[in-house]
C-alpha cells in the first residue's frame, strides 16, 4: 500500500487499488497463472509498484482536500480493467443488510471480496478498504494491507458493525467480483 523504498513511507496508491491487487495476486496464483508477466509473489518492488500505479490510474485514485488519498467507491470495481482483456470477470456490489453473509457466501464459493469500512476518530470519518478472505462464525479474516503484520486480522463481527484490533467501525459495502 505504501512505497516502501522511501523513509517517508509515501503512498503509491493506497487501499482500494491495493485491495484489487491483493485479489487479482490471489486468482493469478490459484486460477489464471499469467494475469501478471512474473510469477505471484514477486518480491520487486518495481513489479509492484508498477502494477499498483496502473490500478491507481484505471481507479482514480485521487488526493482530497485533506491531501488524503481516495477513491470513490463507485470506480472500486475499475480495478478489474487491469485484466485488460486476458480474462473476463463479472462484479457487483452490497450496500445494505445482511453483508455478513454476503462476505461469507463468496468465500464459501472460493472467492476473496473487497470490503469497505468506516469509522469516526474524534467526530471525523475515516474509511479504508480491506479483503476478506476467510472466516469462522461471525469472525472475518482480512487483510488489511498494510504488509504482513496485517495480513491474517480477525474483525469480530456484530451485524455491520465490527471490532479488531486495529481498527472498530461498521462494514458499509461489499464488493464481489469472478475472475473467469
Amino acid at each position: 500500500q505504501w512505497q516502501r523504498s522511501y523513509p517517508e513511507w509515501r503512498g503509491a496508491t493506497w487501499c482500494a487499488p491495493t485491495a484489487v491487487s491483493i485479489i487479482l495476486w490471489y486468482y493469478d496464483r490459484l486460477y489464471h497463472p499469467n494475469i501478471f508477466s512474473f510469477r505471484a509473489p514477486s518480491t520487486l518492488n518495481s513489479d509492484i509498484t508498477n502494477i499498483q500505479t496502473e490500478l491507481w490510474r484505471l481507479m482514480g485514485t485521487f488526493r482530497d482536500n485533506k491531501w488524503q488519498w481516495s477513491t470513490y467507491m463507485n470506480r472500486n470495481m475499475d480495478g478489474w480493467k487491469y485484466l485488460n482483456g486476458k480474462y473476463s470477470y463479472t462484479s457487483d456490489y452490497h450496500s445494505w443488510w445482511n453483508l455478513v453473509d454476503n462476505i461469507q457466501d463468496e468465500i464459501n464459493a472460493k472467492r476473496p471480496v473487497m470490503i469497505s469500512i468506516e469509522r469516526y476518530i474524534n467526530n471525523e470519518r475515516q474509511w479504508h478498504v480491506i479483503v476478506g478472505h476467510g472466516y469462522k462464525w461471525n469472525n472475518i479474516y482480512v487483510n488489511f494491507g498494510w504488509g504482513n503484520r496485517t495480513a491474517n486480522i480477525i474483525i469480530s463481527t456484530n451485524g455491520n458493525d465490527f471490532t479488531s484490533n486495529l481498527w472498530n467501525g461498521k462494514i458499509t459495502r461489499v464488493d464481489k467480483s469472478i475472475i473467469h
